[in-house]
């Protein structure tokens, strides 16, 4: 009787997240598309690699070898990080630290002389203890790579919802239009 309880109260709350929209993060709905073809990505750096990482499993956008001209060029700024002291205890020592990850990056159409500039900014808080340094450490570094990670999905995430500039051409409307028949 527990068992057939423990099946039933599964599948209703399996039902009820679908039913209000869930998904998880990759497995929900079409992607929206990109506003260019390709993409020429420039820079260095970790969030750089992953950011080629996503791109490639995504397959929404080509990305042209060097020399080849690209829709749209995006140029990565090395990314910055800080650690900073977050709490500290009634004895005066570190129990918290925050760190913090930014990347700038610029999105340049090939046609158009407007930078799109885009900005991404990751804080994680990591507990602090003198007795696990050795454990904290690792655990810093894993912080620090997630981080990266996740700074690389927002900035492809951000590429989908920029609006491609219109040329001087569209923008104007039809040339030489008059009114008479």
């Amino acid at each position: 009787m527990n068992r057939m309880l423990a099946w039933s109260s599964a599948a209703l709350l399996t039902l009820s997240l679908g039913a209000c929209g869930f998904h998880l993060r990759g497995l929900g709905g079409p992607l929206k598309a990109m506003p260019f073809a390709s993409l020429s990505v420039d820079g260095s750096g970790a969030v750089y690699n992953q950011v080629l990482v996503e791109l490639k499993r995504d397959g929404r956008v080509g990305l042209p070898g060097k020399g080849v001209a690209a829709d749209a060029v995006l140029q990565m700024a090395p990314e910055s990080t800080s650690k900073d002291v977050l709490t500290v205890n009634r004895a005066g020592k570190v129990s918290e630290y925050q760190l913090t990850l930014r990347q700038s990056a610029t999105l340049i159409f090939r046609h158009s002389d407007d930078p799109v500039p885009l900005n991404v900014v990751v804080r994680r808080q990591m507990s602090y203890s003198e007795q696990v340094v050795l454990g904290k450490e690792q655990e810093e570094a894993q912080l620090w790579a997630g981080m990266q990670r996740e700074a690389a999905n927002q900035l492809v995430r951000r590429l989908a919802y920029i609006q491609r500039p219109q040329t001087d051409a569209a923008a104007a409307g039809p040339a030489n239009v008059t009114g008479q028949p």
